[in-house]
């Protein structure tokens, strides 16, 4: 059992059982959470993942993930200065790692901004669509860039994104809203 692990936490870029396993433990909190959670869930989310980098500096993939989770925390009421700053540097750190970190490229995506300070879509669509060229499996990407199809009106785009969300990960609460939201808005219901 110990080789089997040691061989999965080098395929993930760490040597350390304890940073890979905060890392894991964190991820799967982050693709059973929904919105009727309370915000310890976030909270331990966020814990984990710092706990996977502050174990080992060097885990990519975890400063990748935590770069995510910092920007995912913006929308349930985090400060979004302060996450999109640490987002941002989570991700530069990530891709200093590891250039072909697909998360951290979709989080510089979608963290770009318009002159005016609106989110700039486009270059999120493009970051998220370079992301999941780089990790077509990654389910977040799927859904982020649904998210974005749908605020610029692309329902049926963002639908079969986020379709192809939750067959990857089954139980993504994000997702079905997402999904339910968007065929409301196609039926001209607003759904919040």
């Amino acid at each position: 059992p110990a080789q089997i692990a040691l061989r999965f936490t080098a395929a993930s870029g760490t040597d350390s059982l304890a940073a890979y396993d905060a890392y894991m433990i964190a991820r799967q909190k982050f693709f059973t959470r929904n919105r009727v959670d309370n915000a310890e869930d976030f909270e331990e989310i966020t814990q984990g993942l710092e706990d996977a980098t502050r174990i080992d500096p060097e885990f990519g993939h975890a400063w990748a993930a935590l770069a995510m989770q910092y920007y995912t925390t913006i929308s349930w009421g985090g400060d979004e200065t302060e996450l999109t700053r640490k987002a941002r540097d989570a991700a530069e750190r990530a891709l200093a790692l590891d250039t072909d970190l697909a998360l951290a490229h979709a989080v510089l995506g979608v963290t770009s901004t318009l002159p005016d300070g609106r989110i700039d879509r486009v270059a999120a669509i493009d970051g998220l669509s370079q992301a999941i060229d780089l990790d077509p499996l990654e389910p977040t990407l799927r859904s982020w860039r649904g998210q974005h199809w749908i605020e610029l009106g692309f329902f049926t785009r963002g639908i079969n994104d986020l379709d192809e969300t939750i067959r990857l990960t089954v139980t993504n609460g994000v997702a079905n809203f997402w999904t339910i939201n968007a065929q409301g808005r196609l039926k001209g219901v607003k759904i919040d």
